[in-house]
């Protein structure tokens, strides 16, 4: 399937869209790299930009992947109150 072409709006209106769209895009769980095609952007640095740290939303991350590996975020396995080697 091809990659849509670049949003492309008028000059005074394109950072902050720009901005809200990409940030939301990675923080809906979008890839980097697709983020980079639909930006149009010919640097993996300038996508870099619109990547933000969020600790609320990594830790969210980090509980859905939790919960659908069956393990709690404190990274212990349910029912086990042994380690094996």
């Amino acid at each position: 399937m091809p990659v849509p072409r670049p949003y492309t709006a008028p000059a005074a209106a394109r950072r902050p869209g720009r901005h809200t769209f990409c940030t939301r895009y990675t923080h809906s769980g979008g890839d980097a790299r697709d983020l980079q095609a639909l930006a149009g952007h010919a640097d993996f640095k300038t996508t870099r930009n619109y990547l933000h740290e969020d600790r609320d939303h990594a830790r969210e991350t980090i509980n859905r992947m939790a919960a659908d590996l069956r393990v709690p975020a404190d990274g212990h396995k349910l029912g086990t109150g042994t380690s094996r080697v």
